[in-house]
């Protein structure tokens, strides 16, 4: 039960700074209101897996969905509509399956937290869980934008640099950061 409870806060806080995170971000959305230049809300959720594991990952898919609800709706302004809910899904299964593939990367490739010391590994961190994962919600969220024209063809292309661009910016910049805080106990001398 103890360990129950405990997987439960785990999703509820990464929920809430998934969210918190997302919402802070799309202040600087670029139009259609979803790409950012920095999107640290990637970052947290790739540390998220590492540190607490696959299971948290929850937190992201619901962080995600009630964000980007949140700006396909209008503000709330327009009220729940099909599009909207498909448009807020799409993008948090996309959120979740790149914070899992970045958590799987990283895992298979290095030892979390002994390695953090190396430079060289906190590159594989940010070169895994932020280049290679962050092309999926990179592809999925312009794509379903595209799809339900909130972004047109001739645009597809570019969203998805910035969305990638943004995505590994926050990973490169938030992943190493709290993984190092997380495990500032296991790096002491």
């Amino acid at each position: 039960m103890k360990k129950f409870l405990g997987s439960i806060g785990q999703i509820i806080i990464m929920a809430l700074l998934y969210f918190v995170a997302a919402r802070l971000s799309l202040l600087l959305a670029i139009p259609p209101g979803f790409a950012t230049p920095v999107w640290p809300a990637a970052g947290i959720a790739l540390a998220g897996g590492l540190i607490f594991g696959y299971p948290s990952l929850i937190g992201v898919f619901f962080g995600s969905l009630v964000a980007n609800f949140y700006v396909a709706a209008g503000g709330f302004s327009e009220g729940l509509n099909f599009q909207a809910a498909l448009v807020a899904s799409a993008i948090a299964w996309g959120a979740f399956a790149q914070a899992a593939l970045g958590t799987y990367l990283v895992r298979k490739r290095l030892s979390i937290p002994s390695t953090l010391s190396k430079l060289s590994n906190l590159l594989k961190i940010m070169f895994f869980g932020g280049v290679v994962a962050c092309l999926v919600n990179a592809t999925v969220g312009p794509l379903v934008l595209c799809v339900v024209g909130a972004v047109p063809l001739s645009e597809l292309l570019l969203n998805m640099l910035v969305w990638w661009v943004g995505d590994v910016i926050g990973v490169i910049l938030f992943a190493p950061l709290l993984l190092i805080l997380a495990h500032s106990h296991d790096l002491a001398p």
